[in-house]
């Protein structure tokens, strides 16, 4: 089976419905019975990776990223997160995720569980209200996938687009609240559905003056201190093979940073010359010594940055304009820093404390 089969059965079947797939080397070449969505999947990764047969969350996705990163040459993995773009957007064209007006009326059983376990309740500390309401908050979407077929709970459970946290508070229950000076307010137990009480009303307004103070503080600065550097960044091109630089960036090799020297230089002292690493293996001898790594910062080479001090990553990207590459990945990374102080500045997590548990260490 290819990927053009599924898109082929996907016109009369749903993407949860089970078919015979058998693989030379992720099922041994035998039939087993798997649905279209996970074996869409699963003919994206690698031809050895070994078989996915559970649901994948971003979470999830990011965890396989990293494995196929640390275990196949880069050019593999590079191929295989450009495919799982390309051939996500195909299939969002094909069963794109959609819901109706029926995905936004509560179903009378959640009304009446709110009811008895938040309206009778007043008393709740913030803490139960928030996990009360999410947890009726699951419970409406998975009523709205089994009756309506809606892709909204796909969308938040998957964690590709809010989550049940931010349904809760649609639907549900605000809960509880941040003011201006960040003091925690009581929970608001009506849902933007709902409308609010006077008093609702004016908790509600305090977490809003919260959210545009942090929104234009924490957003603002940092958004023009990225964009500035993105600018300084883009110009820069790749030239030359070999700058001669006798600088060299000492680094010691975690175990988290194993996978990010794969495919760089570094100077082996014991010879006086520069050795390649070439994959996961290699870079995983390194841990816990520390190496002398040919880079970007000591780079010599007039008007640009040469190969060996960039390493052999520019081969995969397939393009010299590398300050242009690392300006886009600036900017990504500085947006999403950005937006996530944005969204998160309303978003509170409620812990209970544990004195003996904090001050104890041991």
């Amino acid at each position: 089976m290819i990927l053009n089969d599924i898109y082929k059965e996907l016109k009369t079947k749903n993407i949860n419905d089970k078919v015979p797939f058998d693989h030379k080397y992720k099922t041994k070449n035998k039939v087993i019975s798997m649905s279209l969505g996970r074996i869409w999947f699963n003919l994206l990764t690698p031809d050895t990776y070994p078989l996915i047969d559970e649901t994948i969350n971003s979470k999830k996705i990011h965890s396989i990223i990293e494995d196929i990163y640390d275990k196949y040459p880069v050019d593999v993995s590079s191929n295989f997160v450009d495919n799982l773009n390309k051939e996500s957007y195909k299939l969002g064209t094909i069963i794109p995720s959609t819901f109706d007006i029926n995905s936004l009326i509560v179903p009378q059983f959640i009304l009446d569980k709110k009811k008895e376990l938040l309206l009778d309740n007043p008393n709740l500390n913030p803490d139960e209200v928030n996990k009360i309401s999410e947890k009726l908050a699951t419970e409406y979407l998975e009523y709205v996938k089994t009756q309506f077929n809606s892709g909204i709970y796909n969308v938040l459970m998957s964690g590709a687009k809010g989550s049940p946290k931010d349904w809760a508070m649609l639907m549900i229950s605000k809960g509880a609240q941040l003011d201006i000076e960040g003091s925690i307010s009581k929970p608001i137990l009506h849902s933007l559905d709902d409308g609010l009480s006077v008093e609702e009303f004016y908790s509600s307004a305090a977490e809003a003056r919260y959210v545009q103070f942090y929104k234009s503080k924490g957003a603002a600065d940092p958004g023009y201190l990225n964009t500035q550097t993105v600018f300084a960044n883009s110009g820069i091109l790749l030239k030359g093979d070999d700058c001669g630089t006798t600088k060299y960036f000492k680094l010691l090799v975690t175990p988290s940073l194993a996978s990010s020297i794969t495919g760089r230089f570094y100077l082996d002292e014991r010879t006086n010359a520069l050795k390649f690493i070439e994959n996961i293996n290699q870079s995983k001898k390194l841990i816990n010594s520390i190496i002398k790594l040919r880079s970007p910062l000591y780079c010599i080479q007039p008007d640009g940055i040469c190969k060996t001090c960039y390493g052999k990553l520019s081969e995969v990207l397939g393009t010299d304009k590398i300050g242009l590459l690392t300006a886009a990945t600036i900017n990504d990374q500085g947006v999403n820093k950005a937006m996530k102080v944005r969204h998160e500045s309303s978003q509170i997590s409620i812990q209970k404390a544990n004195f003996i548990k904090d001050i104890i260490i041991s």
